[in-house]
């Protein structure tokens, strides 16, 4: 069945509408995208989504000394690790998110540990915050699904925040075909969703960042706030150890002594001259036809045939998790052009009429069924066309709406156990103010800085914070000047032609229109700020 035999209905919903209106599960298709420059998955207008469920995350929200909000996911060990902060000192070290709620009261004081790092997914570099409070704790509410595409239920669950502004259709039934039809698939699409462990992916396990100013626009009610940045937690590498922590493209390794410099590159020159080996492919990573799933086929539906089309599948390679990866953990699958994300989605294997994973999927679920009763199926041999497995890339310049993903990200090492703790009440937090007030002023809150240390500026927040003088903002800065405008979608264009402040005041209406490709309305709006100081009278 094509994804275009649904019936939609005419009336489109918000998220909190839908939730709102509708019983789960339900089978959505996004109409309206909301365009996001953060996570790793999106979709895009005209995507098709069964929805599952509605999920709960705990969450602590921390402020720094800017009044800056985050938030910090607390419903597992391992993500988060903090130093408790108490008389103008640290007083526990490397303490777990969890096991500071179980063992103090909040407000709270303290400061992210040393092992681990905050690293900023829009190309700001590592995040430095200083001390903290931590506040209170909340639930944050997610829609929990999987993309349908071409019969399929792609196997990656999806967590969909509630403060997208995306709009969705709800599908009423089939276009080809009776209430038995439409029937038939509710039930097979429950069948197979039941072999999916919605229960592993149950949160976003990032941290959000939050201004003081959307926080207090929206009454301290965080489903319905868009972060202003996410970020990635990764662990740090402990100098006083010999081991080394595998924490991905973030850590930079130390420079090595000449005399080991001397050693790798005489091992470069002899890998050189080898020949490079033949790569071979294991007969276990060849991927089974398969075909679609019970009550889909358009042999069901009133008789019609479609002509079965080869797929000629893409090769894919895994894209590994940073550190050591939970049983949980998801690995993404990269086509070998790297702006191209995918996920292999569940089948039905003809042989054995039972729901399995591709040899190549992107997680093991596990609770697979054992056996899908699949009448009339027919059986299918290796030569027989494979159903497509992967999701249509969106067309170009249709918005997206971001979505989290399952986690990639290695949980920071797991805290050493400490039998003692001392609970800190509000007496204890006023006593320390003066404490605090007299620290060390030279803190690196508000600023950012590259994988190497190298200070990257201080983050543009507001339109109070942008300079006098424009010409003094970095590249990085510009991007926040444009978030601030509203005019997100150019960001990409202009890092990509490295325009900070200095470059900016030299452009004109033409080249912003011609080699910027702005619309008139967009370059009038950058020229008044830049020329006037125009600001939006709502701001």
């Amino acid at each position: 069945m094509a994804d275009n035999d649904f019936r939609w209905g005419q009336i489109t919903y918000t998220l909190r509408e839908f939730l709102d209106s509708f019983t789960l599960p339900r089978i959505v298709k996004v109409t309206d995208g909301h365009y996001g420059n953060t996570e790793v998955e999106s979709l895009a207008a005209g995507q098709i989504v069964r929805i599952h469920r509605q999920v709960r995350q705990l969450r602590v929200i921390a402020e720094d000394r800017h009044g800056r909000r985050l938030s910090i996911p607390a419903d597992r060990k391992g993500v988060a690790l903090f130093d408790v902060v108490s008389g103008g000192r640290v007083q526990e070290f490397d303490k777990d998110i969890v096991d500071i709620l179980q063992t103090h009261t909040l407000p709270l004081r303290a400061q992210f540990s040393r092992e681990i790092g905050l690293r900023s997914t829009d190309r700001h570099g590592v995040q430095m915050f200083g001390e903290l409070t931590l506040l209170e704790t909340y639930e944050e509410k997610y829609l929990q699904g999987n993309s349908y595409s071409d019969s399929t239920l792609v196997e990656t669950v999806l967590l969909i925040p509630m403060y997208l502004t995306l709009r969705v259709a709800v599908a009423e039934g089939l276009l080809r075909g009776g209430d038995s039809d439409w029937t038939s698939l509710c039930q097979a699409l429950s069948h197979t969703a039941d072999t999916v462990s919605f229960d592993d992916v149950v949160g976003n396990e990032d941290v959000s960042l939050y201004t003081k100013t959307s926080v207090e626009e929206h009454n301290h009610i965080y489903d319905e706030i868009e972060p202003t940045r996410i970020l990635k937690v990764y662990a740090v590498r402990d100098l006083m150890s010999s081991e080394v922590l595998d924490v991905g493209k973030t850590y930079a390794p130390l420079p090595p002594a000449p005399d080991e410099k001397e050693k790798k590159g005489k091992k470069k020159e002899e890998k050189k001259k080898a020949p490079p080996p033949v790569p071979l492919k294991p007969k276990s990573l060849r991927r089974p036809a398969g075909i679609p799933l019970p009550g889909l086929t358009p042999q069901s539906l009133k008789g019609q045939t479609d002509k079965p089309q080869q797929d000629k599948r893409p090769v894919v390679q895994r894209r590994p998790a940073i550190g050591q990866p939970s049983t949980d953990s998801y690995q993404t699958l990269v086509f070998d052009d790297p702006s191209t994300t995918c996920y292999q989605g569940l089948y039905m294997e003809g042989e054995a009429g039972a729901v399995q994973d591709t040899a190549a999927s992107s997680h093991t679920t596990g609770n697979v069924a054992g056996a899908v009763s699949t009448p009339g199926m027919p059986r299918v041999d290796e030569a027989a066309p494979s159903r497509k497995p992967l999701l249509p890339p969106p067309a170009g310049g249709v918005p997206t709406a971001v979505v989290f993903a399952s986690p990639s990200v290695t949980h920071a090492p797991k805290p050493k156990d400490e039998t003692t703790s001392t609970p800190t009440t509000k007496e204890n937090l006023k006593e320390t103010d003066s404490a605090q007030k007299a620290a060390n002023p030279s803190s690196s809150a508000g600023r950012r800085f590259s994988a190497g240390g190298e200070q990257l500026g201080v983050f543009i927040e507001t339109f109070s914070d942008i300079p006098k003088d424009m010409r003094t903002i970095t590249i990085a800065q510009m991007a926040d000047c444009l978030r601030l405008l509203k005019l997100d979608k150019y960001i990409a264009t202009f890092e990509e032609n490295m325009v900070d402040g200095d470059l900016l005041m030299d452009l004109d209406k033409a080249m912003m229109r011609n080699d910027l490709n702005m619309s008139p309305l967009d370059c009038v709006k950058l020229l008044k700020f830049r020329d006037e100081g125009w600001r939006p009278k709502d701001q």
